[in-house]
Parts: structure tokens; sequence; C-alpha cells
């Protein structure tokens, strides 16, 4: 199993979490993103950079993951990608998505930005408590068990 972190958008306390228990668990770990990664604590990680746009960072993890490789990543349509491609995924509240639950978290998803268009465009907030990191990682340790 080797380990993906799509950082466009996964925070860094979790991402620093997970490299840590990958190392520790001697898998392979790649960070991907559209933009220069400042991991310095991390020389043994494999970083990727993408040309910048929308998807490029997931369209990279999608064309180089294995089956049972486990993706973390904060986009719901792309882990609806990786789980048909066999990954595992996980989003930064601790949240492991299936091939059971992937679809109704889509709708959802969905239904909650026409929501956010409908209201005035408010964003999503990025900023995740501290009850979602502990989960996160909680998480991240059943399944690397």
């Amino acid at each position: 199993m080797n380990l993906w972190i799509d950082a466009d958008g996964f925070p860094r306390r979790q991402r620093e979490i997970a490299l840590k228990a990958a190392l520790r668990e001697g898998m392979q770990a790649v960070i991907v993103a559209d933009r220069p990664i400042d991991d310095e604590d991390f020389p043994e990680v494999q970083k990727v950079v993408v040309e910048p746009g929308d998807d490029r960072s997931d369209a990279y993890i999608e064309a180089h993951l294995a089956e049972g490789d486990l993706v973390l990543t904060r986009d719901i349509p792309a882990m609806d990608r990786f789980i048909r491609r066999g990954a595992i995924c996980l989003d930064d509240r601790g949240k492991l998505y299936t091939p059971e639950n992937i679809r109704e978290r889509l709708s959802i998803r969905d239904a909650m930005d026409e929501y956010r268009e409908f209201a005035g465009g408010q964003p999503r907030s990025k900023q995740t408590p501290q009850k979602d990191v502990q989960g996160f990682a909680n998480t991240l340790a059943s399944i690397l068990k």
C-alpha cells in the first residue's frame, strides 16, 4: 500500500500525521500539489508538483495509484474516481469513503454546492476542528493496522 496526499486542499496538520505514520509503517508516501510543497521535515517523501489547474493533482494521482493504495483528499468527485480504481480514500476529518457510501456523499456534496450557489456563493470552510484532527488520526491508525 502506498500513501497519496492531494496536498492542494489537505490541511498541513493531518498531512504531517499521515506522513509520520506512513514512514513508521515503511510505506512509500507521495505528496502531489500544483504548487511547491513546503514539507522540509520529510525529505524522504516524494513530492510531485503538477501544472497549476483544476484537477491536475487528482489526475496525476489517478494515473499512478494502484489498487489498495490509500489516498488522502478533500475532493469528493476525485474520491469517487479513486475508489473505482480500488483505492481507499480518507478525508481530513477521518471519514473513510467506500464504494458503499461514496455515491451518497457525492449527492450530498452536489446538493450543498447548489445551495451555496443559491445562497450567494458562501465558500466552504477549510478550518478543521481539533476533534476532526483526532478523528482523522484514529481512522488512519485503524487503516494502517
